[in-house]
């Protein structure tokens, strides 16, 4: 994106999978399609570090209609046709189909998910569910919003500490823990007295808490610290690979990046353990669809915070170059597309390092039933 800039033409539109207009570039700000509508502004800049200052936000269909006239100062739009609009200070409901609003003001209202939202009143800072009617499904009283439901569980923080509830905010399991993670492949981390251990979605402690860190399962394997260092355990709460690491993330696509010293070099454990391919670079990311981008010849810069300079490109399952370093960023694959960043702008490969869309934008979001938005110059 070209942040920080006053001009008043428009630049954001939406593309198709070939990088051809499919909406032309009228607006100021886009926003990805959520199910059939987009949130879009005529107007508004990007402040210096990207946030998007002054819009007035309308929606339109996949066809480029306004279905709603531009007049909110902020929209999120959820699957279920439903969006949580702003305006005058307000938060209130938007049915888009019906176009009209619920008339509650809400303090805060998050994304429909399993049919359920987060909300708090305008006259308390205490958060409960409502479902896609306005009902109040769970009272406002956790002290931060639940978090977003995962394989049908939200995570909620009260005074007594986390626990996880259903979609009707029944708790599971009879008690609270000192923090929680997600729920992924039937498990979730928690802390017990100050370790971490793992429970099922009945809230059974089914491996014990002895982690001084635990990460989630992905699928079969999970990363856990003891001490300083990082090994992986199987479901059985087994030690598959003894602590080494100083870092170690999950698995994705069956394998998982680890490093053996503060700011050293990645590699990758593949899904029995093994280390399949050595630390040799500087930055990576996951693998999918059979890749990861990965970076080479970088260096930290004077903060200390932010790794410049280097090239990025992909590898494979055995750490061989499948896509040449020649990148200056590289997202991971999905669904055989990656993006990929040039001198010139932002465009589209596939795994054979093929530009499907040419590098001219200077932003491309992510692909939804074939349209993308895109901001150009």
């Amino acid at each position: 994106m070209l942040f920080g800039r006053e001009d008043a033409g428009p630049r954001a539109g939406y593309i198709d999978l070939a990088g051809n207009w499919v909406i032309e570039p009228r607006y100021r700000f886009s926003e990805a399609f959520v199910g059939e509508y987009a949130a879009v502004s005529f107007v508004g800049k990007y402040d210096p570090v990207g946030h998007t200052r002054g819009g007035i936000y309308g929606v339109i269909d996949r066809q480029g209609r306004m279905v709603i006239r531009p007049k909110y100062d902020w929209i999120r739009i959820s699957s279920n046709g439903l969006a949580t609009v702003r305006i005058n200070g307000q938060l209130d409901v938007l049915d888009i189909k019906s176009k009209t609003l619920w008339g509650t003001d809400f303090g805060h209202v998050g994304e429909f998910r399993n049919g359920r939202a987060t909300f708090s009143t305008s006259s308390d800072e205490l958060y409960g569910f409502i479902d896609a009617t306005g009902r109040q499904v769970l009272e406002p009283q956790y002290s931060y919003p639940p978090h977003d439901f995962s394989e049908g569980l939200a995570r909620v923080y009260g005074p007594n500490g986390a626990k996880f509830i259903d979609v009707d905010g029944q708790p599971i399991g009879g008690r609270t823990f000192g923090s929680i993670t997600w729920f992924s492949c039937g498990l979730a981390a928690v802390m017990i007295d100050g370790k971490w251990g793992y429970i099922n979605r009945s809230g059974r402690v089914i491996i014990p808490p002895r982690y001084d860190k635990a990460r989630d399962f992905s699928p079969s394997l999970a990363p856990v610290r003891l001490g300083q260092k990082y090994g992986f355990i199987d479901r059985s709460g087994k030690m598959v690979v003894q602590p080494t690491y100083q870092l170690a993330f999950g698995l994705s696509d069956g394998m998982g990046p680890v490093r053996l010293k503060e700011r050293g070099p990645w590699g990758f454990v593949d899904h029995t353990g093994r280390l399949a391919i050595k630390p040799q670079f500087f930055d990576s990311s996951e693998f999918s669809d059979g890749l990861a981008p990965i970076q080479t010849g970088g260096k930290i810069d004077s903060d200390r915070r932010h790794m410049v300079n280097g090239k990025w490109g992909y590898i494979d399952k055995t750490g061989d170059f499948a896509i040449e370093p020649q990148f200056q960023n590289a997202h991971p694959f999905r669904d055989g597309m990656a993006r990929v960043w040039t001198e010139g702008g932002v465009g589209i490969i596939n795994t054979n390092g093929t530009f499907l869309i040419p590098p001219k934008f200077d932003y491309i979001g992510n692909f939804s039933k074939g349209i993308a938005e895109a901001i150009t110059r």
